[in-house]
């Protein structure tokens, strides 16, 4: 049936969506990852974020997509392992972080340090725009 109006449409109630997302650990670590940023931006040695690799083996972090903690701290890369190059550390709840500086070049299309080059996308840009 062709709805004519907003008064011909019925209300369907949305289904309860349980979370696992743990929003006050997560706005702790992100006020303590932007204390250290902000020092960084004040010294000059970062413009941006997406210049940097958060390192972390948080069970509530690898709980997230990778995307999803990539944009939560708007950093290039999550990862567990360890790598050298320390620009700052923090702690929430027991869990350590590590911020470091991206060893890859930024992606022309969504500025994330993922590329093997300046002039080439990354690996994720690449597939979204040629499949």
């Amino acid at each position: 049936m062709k709805k004519e109006s907003v008064f011909d449409v019925v209300y369907s109630a949305l289904p309860m969506i349980e979370s696992n997302f743990d929003e006050a650990y997560m706005v702790e670590a992100r006020e303590k990852f932007f204390e250290i940023v902000d020092n960084l931006k004040k010294e000059k040695v970062i413009k941006s974020t997406l210049e940097l690799v958060l390192q972390t083996k948080s069970p509530k972090i690898s709980a997230l997509e990778k995307v999803d903690a990539e944009d939560w701290f708007t950093v290039s890369k999550v990862i567990e392992h360890d790598e050298a190059g320390e620009m700052g550390v923090f702690e929430v709840a027991g869990d350590s972080f590590k911020i470091l500086k991206a060893s890859k070049c930024k992606c022309p299309r969504c500025w994330k340090y993922r590329s093997k080059s300046e002039e080439e996308l990354c690996h994720r840009c690449n597939e979204a725009l040629h499949g």
